[in-house]
């Protein structure tokens, strides 16, 4: 049994709460041998473009030595490529194969069941406000 204190602070429960929905989306993810990294990596290269792993980094706020081997596992997947940063020799741009590209939508989907599971227990109104709510807390400007 957990204590009333702990129980009822709020750092606690975000922290359960983010346990549950990671726990729903890797297992929504899964069957298609990803993880949710993969996922928010995929999606920011898409989204972004190619881009160097340090900048993966600090956009995704991932450890360096972390994102190195999350991006060796996604080029041993086929769903990205490296290659010399044009910008810098030093550096490697890393961007989304083709492969990774059918990849992010079938993800994207499975990902959204999965959220959608955690969040089955609220109305549409509730899990719009809690959206809304967390980007604030968050400081994503909403």
């Amino acid at each position: 049994m957990i204590p009333d204190p702990i129980r009822r602070s709020l750092a606690f429960t975000l922290v359960r709460a983010a346990h549950r929905v990671r726990e729903c989306v890797e297992r929504s993810l899964e069957p298609l041998g990803i993880r949710g990294p993969h996922l928010f990596i995929l999606t920011v290269m898409h989204t972004e473009g190619p881009m160097s792993q340090a900048a993966l980094t600090k956009r995704l706020w991932i450890d360096r030595t972390t994102m190195v081997h999350i991006i060796d596992d996604l080029e041993r997947l086929g769903l990205v490529e490296r290659a010399r940063d044009p910008n810098d020799r030093r550096a490697n741009a890393v961007r989304v194969s083709p492969r990774g590209e059918e990849m992010l939508v079938q993800a994207g989907q499975r990902a959204g069941a999965g959220e959608a599971e955690f969040l089955s227990p609220l109305s549409s109104e509730e899990q719009e406000q809690l959206r809304t709510l967390l980007a604030r807390l968050a400081g994503d400007g909403q």
